[in-house]
C-alpha cells in the first residue's frame, strides 16, 4: 500500500537507476502478457478460473511494466491486452506475501493503463463479479459441509469423484480469493478505491458465512489431502492384492469348466477352460509400472467379461455369475487406483495457496476468537486453517530452494515464527476467557465457600454443604474443562519448521496471562490516596493478601481440570 501522497514517478524513476536493456524488458513484457508461464491453466482449466492461475505472472508483470513506462503511458493497445487477459474481473492483486495493491489507485497516473483499466471497472461488471463470488459463498458452504458429514469421504468415494472434488475446491478458493481482496482496506485513501470496496461491502456481504467457507475449505483440503497421501502411499500394495484376487478368480473359473472342480450345474465347457485360463494370465502379466498400458489393458479385459457373460448364459449359473461380478469389481478397483497420481497432490497444494492472506487473515482473528469462545471444538478445524496458511511459505522458499541457497532454514524459520506467532496470538482468547471464568471461581471461593473445617458438628453439615455455590463452581470449572479440551484437540501440528504442542501453548498462554492479571492486581491494589487521615497500606495489603490467596486457591482447584502444573506455574 502507498503513502497519502505518492511521489512523483514513483516506482519508475526508481527502477530506472539501474539501466536494463529496452528489448529486453519488451521480451519479458511479451512473453508475459500472452503465455502462461508457470503452466496453471492445468490446474484451473476453468475459463472463468483464468485471473486466479494467472494472478503469479501477472503480479509480476505489474512490477516489470515500471521497469517500462511509456508502455504504461502510451501503449493502450498492449495494455488493453494485458487487462483482458489478466484482470478482467479483479482489480485488486497481490504481489507477494500478503503485500496486495489496488490497480485503481496504482495505475491512476498512467493514461494507457488507466483506460485499459475502466472496462473492468465499469459498474456493472463491478456488480456482477460481486454478485457471483457473494452467492458463491452460500452455495459452497453447503457443498463443502455435505463433503464433510461423516462417512462421506470414503477411499471409494474420492476415487471415483476426484475431478468433482477438485472442482468443488477451485470454486471455495477462487471465491475466496476475490473476496478477500476486493473487501479488505486497501488504498482506502483514494476515494474511488473506498467508493468500490463500500458498494462490494453492501451487497450483502457477511464476512461470518465468509470466515466459515474459509474453516470449511480449509478443513476439507486437509482431509483430502491426508486420504491422497495415505492412498499414494498404499497404492502399488493394493493394486496387487487387487489383480492377485481378480486373477485367482479367473483361474478358479477355468478350473470349473475343465470339470475337476466340481460346482453344481455347471458342464464341462474346453472353450472357457481356455479363455478363462488366459484371462488369468493376462491379469498376472499387467505392470504397475506402465500406468498408461495397464489402465487401456484393463479397460478392455473388463468389456471381455461382460461380453463372456452375457454370450454364454453365465448370469443363469448364480456362482459363476459372482466370480465374475467379483473379477470386475476388483479390475476397476485396480483402475481406480492406478488412477491416483502425485499431480493430483501437487495440485491441490497450488489450489489450497493462501499466501495472498498473509497479512488479511487477521481481519478474521476476532471471529475465530469468538467462535472459540462459543465453541471451544472449532480448534480442530482452526488447525486446518493454519496448516492452510502454511501452504503461504512455499512462495518465498521455492526459488531459495531451486537456488540451493543456504538461507532456506533462516527464512523459513523466519515465516513459520510468524506464523506460529500469530497462531499464539488467536488461541490466547482460550487463557483469556478462562481467566474470566476463573475470576468468578475466586470471587465464590474466596467470599462464599466457607472452609470446612477438621472436626464439625452433625448439625452444622446443611450449612456446610453450600450446594448452589459449589453447583456453581462445579459448572464454572467444566467451563475451563471444556476450553482446555478445544485446545487439546489441536494435537502436535508441524508449521513449516516449527513444531506446535497444544499442551506447551496452553501452558505458556496462562503463564502470559497470570502475568498479566497479577500485574494489574498489584497496580490497582496498590494505589494510596495521599489525602487519607488514616494509613490506607495494611487494609490495601490485607485485600491484596485475599486476591493472591483466591488466585492459588483457583490454580490448586482447577490444574486437575486443565491437565497442568498449577501450584508450578504459580510459585514460578
Amino acid at each position: 500500500n502507498y503513502p497519502i501522497k505518492r511521489p512523483v514517478n514513483y516506482p519508475e524513476d526508481y527502477f530506472s537507476r539501474v539501466p536494463i536493456s529496452e528489448e529486453f524488458i519488451s521480451m519479458v513484457i511479451g512473453r508475459l502478457r500472452s503465455d502462461d508461464v508457470y503452466n496453471q491453466i492445468k490446474t484451473f482449466p476453468n475459463p472463468e478460473h483464468r485471473s486466479t492461475a494467472l494472478a503469479t505472472q501477472a503480479a509480476m508483470l505489474y512490477i516489470i511494466l515500471f521497469f517500462s513506462p511509456s508502455t504504461l503511458h502510451s501503449q493502450e493497445a498492449q495494455m488493453r491486452e494485458i487487462v483482458d487477459k489478466h484482470f478482467p474481473d479483479n482489480w485488486v492483486i497481490s504481489l507477494y506475501m500478503g503485500i496486495t495493491v489496488n490497480l485503481l489507485d496504482s495505475w491512476e497516473p498512467y493514461r494507457a493503463a488507466r483506460t485499459a483499466l475502466a472496462n473492468t471497472l465499469q459498474p456493472g461488471n463491478i456488480q456482477a463479479q460481486a454478485i457471483k463470488y457473494l452467492k458463491k459463498v452460500t452455495q459452497m458452504n453447503k457443498a463443502v459441509e455435505g463433503y464433510l458429514t461423516e462417512g462421506t469421504l470414503t477411499e471409494e468415494y474420492i476415487l471415483d469423484n476426484i475431478s468433482r472434488l477438485m472442482s468443488c475446491l477451485r470454486e471455495c478458493n477462487v471465491t475466496l480469493r476475490w473476496i478477500i481482496l476486493h473487501t479488505a482496506s486497501i488504498a482506502d485513501n483514494n476515494r474511488r478505491c473506498k467508493q468500490i470496496k463500500d458498494e462490494i461491502i453492501q451487497m450483502r456481504y457477511e464476512p461470518r458465512a465468509v470466515f466459515i467457507l474459509l474453516l470449511n475449505t480449509a478443513q476439507f483440503e486437509f482431509l483430502l489431502k491426508e486420504m491422497f497421501k495415505k492412498l499414494l502411499e498404499e497404492k502399488q500394495n493394493k493394486w496387487e492384492d487387487y489383480k492377485k484376487e481378480a486373477s485367482e478368480r479367473m483361474a478358479e473359473l477355468g478350473e470349473v469348466f475343465s470339470g475337476t472342480k466340481p460346482l453344481t450345474r455347471v458342464e464341462k465347457n474346453e472353450h472357457l477352460q481356455a479363455w478363462f485360463t488366459e484371462m488369468s494370465s493376462q491379469i498376472n502379466q499387467l505392470s504397475y509400472d506402465d500406468c498408461t498400458e495397464a489402465g487401456r489393458k484393463i479397460s478392455h479385459l473388463v468389456q471381455a467379461v461382460d461380453e463372456v457373460q452375457e454370450f454364454h448364459q453365465l448370469e443363469t449359473i448364480l456362482q459363476v455369475r459372482q466370480y465374475l461380478e467379483d473379477t470386475n469389481r476388483y479390475l476397476l478397483q485396480m483402475l481406480r487406483t492406478i488412477n491416483i497420481k502425485e499431480e493430483s497432490l501437487n495440485q491441490l497444494e497450488i489450489i489450497a495457496d493462501l499466501s495472498y492472506a498473509w497479512i488479511l487473515i487477521d481481519s478474521f482473528t476476532r471471529y475465530m476468537q469468538e467462535g472459540i469462545k462459543k465453541k471451544p471444538q472449532l480448534v480442530i478445524k482452526l488447525r486446518a486453517t493454519f496448516l492452510k496458511m502454511t501452504t503461504a511459505l512455499d512462495l518465498p522458499l521455492q526459488r531459495i530452494h531451486d537456488a540451493k541457497s543456504q538461507d532456506l532454514i533462516s527464512v523459513s524459520l523466519y515465516y513459520s515464527t510468524e506464523l506460529v506467532d500469530y497462531i499464539r496470538k488467536v488461541l490466547q482468547i482460550i487463557p483469556e476467557t478462562m481467566f474470566s471464568v476463573l475470576h468468578q471461581i475466586i470471587y465464590i471461593l474466596t467470599n462464599e465457600m466457607k472452609e470446612v473445617p477438621t472436626r464439625l458438628e452433625k448439625d452444622k453439615m446443611k450449612e456446610f454443604a453450600q450446594m448452589e455455590e459449589r453447583y456453581k463452581v462445579a459448572k464454572l470449572t467444566h467451563d475451563i474443562s471444556v476450553l482446555t479440551e478445544g485446545i487439546l484437540m489441536m494435537k502436535t501440528t508441524v508449521v513449516g519448521t516449527v513444531k506446535i504442542d497444544p499442551k506447551k501453548l496452553l501452558e505458556d498462554g496462562i503463564r502470559k496471562e497470570l502475568v498479566q492479571q497479577v500485574s494489574r492486581a498489584l497496580h490497582t491494589g496498590l494505589i494510596f490516596n495521599p489525602k487519607a487521615k488514616t494509613s490506607e497500606l495494611e487494609p490495601k495489603l490485607l485485600a491484596l493478601s485475599e486476591q493472591m490467596n483466591g488466585f492459588l486457591r483457583s490454580f490448586e482447584y482447577i490444574q486437575d481440570y486443565v491437565n497442568i502444573y498449577g501450584l508450578k506455574i504459580w510459585q514460578e
